[in-house]
């Protein structure tokens, strides 16, 4: 039984992925008698390859030809004064294209994808709430930011999914390049932290945790950490930011104060809460559920967003998560949980029966979860919930 349950912790710390893009053994023998546990014992890194799908390098094909993003992205530029006009010709056609299903979140596209949405926002005067701040940091300022423990350790594992998904050639250059480039990120962001008197321990010093939003962008970037934080500085300035990249508006100075001493990130206080006001009104089976197994879904909602569906969604689902809030709009965050847990509910529904709920949402992925499958279900909610979220999560800045 401590064999079995060794293996299964050994493949789950060490391999990471969504549903199809590791196998993880399980934790008891099967009812076969010849061959109980049919899964290689292993005492030491890497795991074995029967611990990892075979179809699943082969699969993660380029962009195919004649997809009519890649074609409406290399065709066009947003200029400030239309900037709007753009950004809906963008989503009609991402919208489009992900439908056909002839979209894949990779390559090319991706990169097109996130600079030009990024340059159409920062045109808008609602998007980009934060001031853009002249930066560059020397080698020298540099040498003296330190990455955490935590930092270090996820860094390792960042760069490790990236090789898995042969999206970056080389270990050592990728824990390199994102070494330099979390420090360059952390540099930028302890300039405009706030200095409070505050007794809370998670704001009198740095942010706890790895930084999952910059090893996402780093890995969506192929390992390109100058490509990566060019794209994160123009970022910074939009409303989407505060959102999606966590460490963003850790104890900001560009929150109100009375936000930023109370501990509470946006992400929570905003998403996290209207996840709850539509969950109620829309999935209500799922939210009573939750009720009944004293745990709120903005406590599970949290914990995925924080580290961007790492481990829960497979890469590519992640890729147009990202995709999506920064193209179709950050309420959109709001309606990517909603429809998980409704993607969940029979699970979630059974799970509260045998009081198991909080255990399964926290340590199993998101099985069979295509964001292409759940676009209609989400622009339904966007149709009948925007104009009070949207504003909910535009206006963090005001007291």
């Amino acid at each position: 039984m401590c064999s079995v349950e060794r293996n299964h912790i050994l493949v789950k710390t060490h391999l990471v992925g969504g549903a199809s893009e590791r196998i993880i053994p399980g934790r008891t023998l099967t009812e076969d008698v010849d061959n109980p546990y049919p899964w290689p014992l292993f005492s030491s890194y890497p795991p074995p390859k029967d611990y990892l799908p075979v179809e699943q390098i082969s699969k993660m094909t380029a962009f195919e030809e004649g997809d009519a993003l890649l074609e409406f992205l290399e065709s066009s530029q947003p200029m400030s004064a239309d900037s709007l006009q753009w950004l809906q010709d963008c989503r009609k056609t991402f919208c489009a294209s992900l439908s056909s299903g002839k979209t894949k979140a990779r390559g090319k596209v991706l990169k097109l994808l996130l600079e030009k949405v990024c340059s159409a926002l920062a045109n808008i005067p609602e998007e980009a709430i934060f001031p853009l701040i002249d930066f560059s940091a020397s080698e020298s300022s540099l040498k003296n930011v330190e990455l955490s423990d935590i930092e270090s350790l996820g860094t390792k594992v960042a760069v490790r999914y990236g090789v898995q998904l042969k999206l970056l050639q080389s270990t050592t250059d990728g824990v390199e390049d994102l070494t330099y480039l979390l420090k360059y990120c952390k540099f930028f962001l302890q300039g405009q932290q706030r200095i409070t008197d505050v007794t809370l321990r998670t704001l009198s010093g740095d942010y706890v945790g790895h930084d999952w939003f910059v090893s996402t962008v780093f890995l969506m970037m192929y390992g390109d950490p100058d490509m990566a934080w060019e794209f994160l500085f123009k970022f910074s300035s939009l409303v989407s930011s505060g959102y999606l990249w966590v460490r963003r508006l850790h104890a900001s100075v560009h929150l109100p104060v009375s936000l930023t001493v109370s501990g509470i990130p946006p992400l929570y206080s905003c998403t996290c809460h209207n996840v709850e006001l539509i969950l109620k009104a829309e999935v209500p089976l799922v939210y009573s559920a939750f009720r009944m197994s004293g745990y709120t879904p903005s406590q599970i909602c949290q914990h995925w967003l924080r580290q961007c569906f790492w481990n829960y969604l497979d890469w590519e689902e992640i890729c147009l998560y990202i995709c999506t809030c920064l193209t179709m709009g950050i309420d959109y965050q709001v309606y990517f949980c909603i429809a998980i847990l409704r993607h969940l509910q029979q699970d979630i529904l059974r799970k509260t029966q045998q009081q198991q709920l909080l255990i399964f949402l926290k340590e199993n992925p998101i099985p069979n979860f295509k964001v292409a499958d759940q676009l209609g279900f989400m622009q339904e909610l966007e149709a009948r919930y925007r104009p009070t979220i949207l504003s909910d999560l535009q206006n963090i800045t005001k007291p």
